[in-house]
């Protein structure tokens, strides 16, 4: 993923200095994320007047599926979430939906058991769900394992989360037995189409082990995308022979968009949805995915062959001043493919030289 030395070197001093910098004012890296936001806030996808050639209306997905990421969890968010729930019950009619990550908005059990209530109570349709970077403690408690897969109308689906991490950074990798586990699945015996989706992103990789998955994944002729969320806008990229598609926010921003795919025989539309109007609608946005295999399909489609790891709790053992130079470098390169180094060296610089928030003293 990169060959550029002297860049690695410009970034990995940029990162040294950011990181000194952030220490010396005991604070906790945060601004790295933002930088990383702003860049690809950038590049979010946009609104089109009409369909592009490729979307028939009129034909017939063979099935659907939803996605939901990065719900962040607050005291006014369920009324949203339950009413997208509905919308996707009654309008989209999934086989199933995946939620990707950022959940609960808080760790504690009994948080992650509230919204396993809300969405058993609203949610008709199967529910496959994993952790993120934030609120990932005691996940495992009330939702079992996040290392599963499946298959569904002739589509292998792949969820995975890192195994050590920095709390709330999501800069970190897997273990040893989850890659052999992910290799497997990535390899099918028959030629089956295959998705990978988690928290965090291969492109852009802003996670330790992103590149070394992206050549795994490009060297897996079944692979054909990645379903993420972490970053927050409504983006793609491709760079060589899998897409990958990172979801919108759900949850603080107003518009509470989500993901609903539509699958046909030799690729996988996906469409967005967004709250306007007092209610949920069909936004003009689309995204292709193009399928390396026919799908082979007959008769209902359904959720078959369920299969997991056993649970295991994120190991926050890392610290992210070892970590986020080489996530740095990784977004450089990714800057670069997408012609905005030169900005986002800027937003680097300028992020460490941003002075210190100030912080009230707790009364």
């Amino acid at each position: 993923m990169f060959r550029s030395p002297a860049l690695s070197v410009i970034v990995a001093f940029l990162a040294a200095s950011f990181f000194g910098a952030s220490a010396a004012r005991g604070e906790p890296p945060k601004t790295l994320f933002d930088a990383f936001s702003e860049i690809v806030y950038d590049m979010e996808i946009k609104d089109v007047p009409a369909p592009p050639d490729w979307y028939d209306p009129a034909a017939k997905p063979i099935f659907r599926f939803a996605q939901i990421t990065d719900i962040h969890m607050h005291d006014a968010l369920p009324p949203y979430l339950i009413e997208a729930l509905k919308f996707i019950d009654s309008e989209v009619h999934p086989a199933f939906v995946a939620i990707t990550g950022d959940n609960a908005g808080n760790s504690a059990v009994e948080r992650q058991q509230f919204l396993k209530n809300l969405l058993d109570k609203n949610l008709k349709a199967p529910c496959y769900i994993i952790r993120g970077d934030n609120w990932a403690r005691n996940f495992s408690k009330v939702f079992g394992s996040t290392r599963y897969a499946f298959e569904c109308g002739g589509i292998r689906f792949v969820f995975t989360g890192l195994d050590h991490d920095d709390e709330g950074h999501g800069i970190g990798y897997f273990a040893e037995d989850t890659w052999a586990w992910m290799k497997k699945e990535f390899q099918p015996e028959t030629d089956m189409p295959v998705i990978l989706l988690m928290h965090e992103n291969v492109w852009p990789p802003d996670f330790s082990d992103a590149g070394k998955m992206d050549r795994i994944l490009e060297a897996s002729p079944c692979v054909a995308a990645t379903l993420t969320g972490h970053l927050h806008p409504d983006v793609e990229f491709k760079f060589g022979r899998v897409k990958h598609i990172c979801a919108p926010k759900f949850g603080q921003t107003g518009r509470y968009p989500f993901k609903v795919y539509e699958v046909h025989e030799r690729h996988i539309a996906a469409r967005s949805i967004e709250w306007q109007d007092g209610r949920f609608r069909i936004v003009e946005k689309y995204q292709k995915i193009d399928l390396p295999f026919p799908i082979k399909s007959a008769g209902e489609t359904k959720v078959e062959g369920y299969r997991e790891l056993p649970p295991r709790e994120t190991s926050f053992d890392l610290r992210a001043e070892d970590y986020m130079p080489t996530i740095m470098v990784q977004m450089s390169v990714f800057a670069q493919r997408t012609g905005m180094l030169e900005k986002y060296l800027e937003v680097m610089s300028a992020a460490k030289r941003k002075p210190p928030k100030k912080t009230e003293n707790p009364k």
